[in-house]
């Protein structure tokens, strides 16, 4: 599956059908006519009965902007099952295991309590609940059934070092360790904001005992080619090399040692390399009483405070 090719048609539906079909609702006689939109902006190979079976939970409705974003992703996630001649229904949930692709939209650290079994406990003379390092991950998933999606798994750390080097790290920090770097590309793994806007290939399953089957843990990665080249070269662009391929220059003008990318201000709307969504903006913490940066969409907290 080639991520880019995926996410470069969601664009393009969503631009194209946002120009000609914002706030219409397709009905009776222009029913047909909104299929044959949305015919011309997909490969001509598409069974057009399965995309009017796509297309008809949508009669009636008023296509606003959440509309037409989560109907480009469906459409463009799960391209193949329209060229195979299978419709693609409205997600309501996981019924089964399935691999999907998707991006982490952001990541911040966090710990998590988690019960400990009474053989443990007995064991290791231990309490009932043990507090276990990790943290948060905004994924957006890009293809399968749950295309256009979000979800919030927590992850620890003993899985992000487990995986690492399918996301792109490298396996040792070399310049921790012998206090050279070595060649390059070298990316090692030190904060958990470098997650962030890496592609990956993971295992989605329905959660269990859930009130909802709009649930999902994300319980293995996977190895694909297109997402590790895509993060190799991201954290490559972090490491800010002055020559090559992967030549960065910071658009701040900081210093690697002065200020690595995760502790940067400049969000990924400023910055290509950036290791989260939003610039941060100074001002005065009500907490920690201190001059420190906040996120927009976290006001209240500055970011020390938050972690």
């Amino acid at each position: 599956m080639n991520l880019d090719r995926v996410l470069s048609l969601r664009r393009k539906l969503h631009e194209d059908l946002t120009l000609q079909l914002s706030h219409c609702s397709p009905e009776g006689q222009n029913f047909p006519d909104f299929v044959n939109i949305v015919a011309q902006l997909l490969p001509k190979k598409v069974s057009r009965e399965a995309l009017n079976v796509t297309l008809r939970p949508l009669a009636g409705v008023v296509l606003t902007d959440p509309v037409i974003d989560d109907l480009s992703w469906r459409l463009a996630g799960n391209l193949k099952l329209l060229l195979s001649g299978r419709p693609i229904l409205p997600w309501c949930g996981l019924t089964k295991p399935e691999w999907v692709h998707a991006i982490i939209l952001e990541a911040w650290p966090q710990s998590q309590w988690v019960q400990v079994s009474k053989e443990k406990q007995l064991a290791r003379g231990s309490q009932d609940r043990v507090e276990r390092p990790g943290g948060r991950v905004l994924l957006r998933v890009c293809t399968g059934p749950p295309a256009g999606q979000t979800f919030m798994p927590f992850w620890s750390w003993a899985f992000v070092r487990h995986y690492r080097i399918i996301l792109g790290f490298a396996r040792f920090d070399r310049e921790y360790i012998r206090g050279d770097p070595g060649p390059r590309p070298y990316s090692p793994l030190r904060d958990w904001r470098e997650l962030t806007r890496l592609r990956i290939k993971v295992l989605a399953e329905p959660v269990e005992d859930s009130f909802t089957l709009c649930e999902a843990n994300f319980i293995e990665i996977a190895e694909d080619a297109g997402c590790r080249r895509h993060n190799r070269n991201l954290l490559e662009q972090r490491r800010r090399p002055p020559t090559g391929l992967q030549r960065f220059n910071c658009p701040l003008n900081y210093s690697l040692d002065e200020v690595p990318c995760y502790r940067c201000e400049a969000g990924y709307d400023r910055c290509p390399a950036a290791c989260h969504p939003r610039t941060y903006s100074r001002g005065l913490c009500c907490k920690c009483h201190r001059q420190s940066w906040f996120d927009p969409a976290n006001p209240e907290k500055c970011v020390d405070c938050r972690k």
